[in-house]
């Protein structure tokens, strides 16, 4: 009787860590989910930027060209 009613506790706990083990993990996921889009924005200026000065660069070589 005693064995049955330890092991009724632990499902419980267990269903209790499992429900906060889910609720963890989709925080860590959204978490990491807004660090990709973050990350996307920062390649997407650095690219912007690194387009630009090869424009720039090509601009003064077709100067010095002349």
């Amino acid at each position: 009787m005693r064995q049955k009613e330890l092991d009724k506790v632990d499902k419980l706990r267990q269903k209790e860590q499992d429900k906060i083990d889910k609720k963890i993990q989709a925080m860590i996921d959204d978490i990491n989910q807004k660090a990709m889009k973050k990350q996307e924005k920062i390649d997407t200026k650095i690219q912007k930027r690194r387009n630009k000065i090869d424009k720039t660069g090509i601009a003064e070589e077709q100067i010095w060209q002349y």
